[in-house]
């Protein structure tokens, strides 16, 4: 974690005030107190306008971090403090190099399906964390049997949690946040904070959605009943991330 100081500067981002070493050889770390409310409690009674504000506060923090080459590992409602003077990213403790092994890394619930897979942590694994500390704080509760179904299938499905409930105002930026496929999230943090602002955020022109390797079955159906032979079919599609 001290390595990591001269090498990022964001306003929301709350690095250690001195560190060093004692007398008898031991490190030292002085972080500054911050007083405040966990993001989930804090937005109670909030207006929008704040929650949004907040919201961009953070994706901007988590830019510096990420375009100093590192990743926070552990993005969640308790490490995110709302003070008087604005919201704060806090404790850095899993900070490390993007793209290293992801062991260790993360809180239950928050882990993005790559990480949960093994696979190195990037920045998209703390945007999909903040996708899930967004939707839990604006949705409530998830489902117990939320690591039973997830990630074979989507986050909303899996988490039970009801995705119109999000504001308009935050529901594309939440939605494209807790997507599964890593390709399928915002690049960036930059890129999340223009669609949070209304823009288009780049996705990555590689697309894998998870209707692939049923496609050419559904065409071959498509076909007969087209032509009259076989029976109609209705499919009904419930998992937002295969719809559309």
């Amino acid at each position: 974690e001290l390595s990591i100081f001269g090498r990022v500067d964001g306003g929301s981002l709350v690095t250690p005030i001195e560190w060093g070493t004692t007398p008898g050889g031991r490190a030292y770390v002085i972080r500054p107190w911050i007083e405040g409310r966990p993001f989930d409690q804090a937005i109670v009674g909030r207006s929008l306008d704040e929650i949004v504000g907040w919201t961009r506060s953070l994706l901007e923090a988590l830019a510096h971090l990420h375009e100093a080459g590192l990743v926070h590992r552990d993005v969640k409602a308790a490490n995110v403090v709302v003070g008087s003077d604005g919201v704060h990213l806090v404790d850095f403790d899993l900070v490390a190099e993007a793209g290293q092994d992801s062991e260790g890394a993360g809180s239950p619930l928050h882990m993005a399906p790559e990480v949960l897979l093994g696979q190195p942590f990037g920045p998209a694994g703390d945007l999909f964390s903040l996708g899930v500390m967004l939707a839990l704080a604006l949705c409530c509760r998830a489902d117990d049997g939320f690591h039973q179904r997830f990630p074979a299938r989507s986050f909303w499905v899996a988490s039970g949690l009801d995705a119109t409930r999000l504001d308009p105002r935050l529901a594309p930026l939440v939605q494209a946040l807790v997507r599964r496929h890593v390709h399928e999230r915002p690049a960036t943090a930059r890129a999340a904070l223009r669609l949070l602002e209304g823009g288009a955020s780049r996705i990555s022109d590689v697309r894998l959605p998870f209707l692939a390797g049923r496609l050419g079955s559904l065409r071959r159906l498509s076909e007969r009943i087209g032509s009259g032979q076989g029976e109609v079919l209705a499919i009904a599609v419930t998992d937002l991330e295969e719809q559309g």
